[in-house]
Order: C-alpha cells, then structure tokens, then sequence
C-alpha cells in the first residue's frame, strides 16, 4: 500500500468518519465513509488501494479452518453434543 503523510491525513480522516456517522446517526443512511475517503484529493495516492483494503476475506483469517475443526465431524461441538444426539435417536426409535 502506498503512504500518505499523517497528522493533516489524520484529522482529515476524523473529521471524514465525523461526517459519516452523523449521516448514519442523523439521518438513518448507510456509512459512506469510503465514499468520502475515496472522494478526497488528500488520499487520491491511496484511491486504489482502498477497496482492496475492504476486502471481508482480508479480514477472516483462519476462520475458515477453526469451523471446520471445531464444528465439523470430528470436532469439539460435535462431540460435545453426542450424548444430546444419541438420547435424541433413543427417544425417536421408542
């Protein structure tokens, strides 16, 4: 990712995420603070990189594979909830 200078960058961006939230508090509309980031010839060096940033899959880490070792077949929920599964069998076969 590109650098942009801080301090002025900085409050630019608080005052930016000021704007939004009041927008979103004020007058139930989306957080467009991206919008505005995007829209601001201050981050004009960092415009592409932006939405990139925002990318969810950016963010979810291992996810993915604790799911699968704590709630797939073999893991922890399951076998944690065997005994409930098993007596839910009896009860269904009688």
């Amino acid at each position: 990712m590109k650098l942009v200078s801080l301090g002025d960058h900085d409050k630019k961006v608080r005052v930016l995420s000021h704007d939004a939230s009041e927008v979103v508090k004020k007058v139930d509309g989306k957080n467009d603070l991206i919008k505005r980031i995007n829209k601001t010839e201050v981050f004009k060096p960092v415009w592409e990189e932006v939405d990139k940033t925002m990318d969810p899959e950016s963010f979810i880490g291992r996810c993915p594979e604790q799911v699968v070792r704590y709630c797939g077949e073999e893991g922890n929920i399951q076998q944690a909830l065997a005994p409930v599964h098993e007596a839910h069998r009896e009860r269904k076969s009688n």
